[in-house]
């Protein structure tokens, strides 16, 4: 399997993955600007492990994970010629920000399947496309992501990068 990803989100995943003895590689991408002339590099490598063989790809993150698939024709062209299942895994719920609907929907004929974390998107991509959608309870859920025999230490903890509009509400 081939997996491109935002590793500190999806390490987890990736390691379930893992312990049910698949072979792994993984893309880290991160939140890089593919369209910076600086960035060329990072995406002949992108091309390069996408063109690597494997069952199934998939895309973790949110849109701008999505991004390099449909602003290159290249990258189109060969993510669309690749003959396994393409997964989208959209992690961030697409009504949050009007970016994130907007290149959800650009990418949405890339995918064979899509794994959401919002019941939402669900409801609101099946307009879009006839291909299975699951949404995965439970990403944040502490009733299915819970320490077992551990003492309770903090009401709220958080992983990630909190986006700069959001921060005064934090």
């Amino acid at each position: 399997s081939g997996y491109h990803a935002s590793i500190s989100l999806t390490s987890g995943f990736v390691n379930a993955v893992k312990d049910l003895g698949h072979e792994v590689e993984v893309f880290v991408s991160g939140k890089l600007d593919f369209h910076n002339g600086g960035k060329v590099q990072h995406l002949e490598k992108f091309i390069t492990f996408l063109k690597k063989p494997c069952d199934i790809l998939i895309v973790v993150g949110g849109s701008e994970k999505f991004t390099p698939l449909y602003a290159f024709p290249e990258v189109m062209e060969l993510f669309e010629s690749l003959p396994c299942k393409k997964v989208g895994f959209i992690t961030e719920g697409i009504t949050s920000r009007t970016v994130i609907y907007e290149k959800t929907l650009k990418a949405i004929h890339l995918w064979t399947h899509i794994i959401v974390v919002d019941c939402l998107d669900e409801e609101i991509l099946r307009r879009y496309t006839d291909v299975p959608i699951l949404w995965i309870k439970g990403i944040v859920d502490e009733t299915f992501f819970k320490p077992i025999g551990l003492e309770k230490k903090y009401d709220v903890k958080f992983i990630g990068t909190i986006h700069m509009c959001r921060e005064p509400y934090i």
